[in-house]
């Protein structure tokens, strides 16, 4: 029986295959770097990718969340600031 299953070595994900033979042991067999290499690339080529309108407008909102997030914790952070020196120090 063979089976494919992923391995997740650090930020890597490797690719074995196992077999299963009579004895019930499992034989493990890791794939090459080149091997690995050549289907990376043929996997981006699948990918769909942003345009760069997409692209600058995500970004955008990314960055206008993020500000407005800043200043609501930056608010908060001020007024317990504030409550705590007037009413228990």
């Amino acid at each position: 029986m063979l089976r494919l299953t992923k391995a997740h070595i650090g930020s890597i994900i490797m690719y074995i295959d196992i077999n299963h033979t009579r004895e019930g042991v499992f034989k493990y067999k890791i794939m090459s770097l080149t091997d690995y290499i050549k289907e990376t690339r043929a996997e981006m080529k699948h990918v769909s990718w942003p345009t760069k309108r997409q692209t600058i407008v995500f970004t955008i909102v990314v960055i206008a969340i993020s500000v407005f997030v800043a200043i609501y914790l930056g608010l908060f952070d001020y007024l317990f600031t504030t409550l705590l020196k007037d009413f228990i120090i």
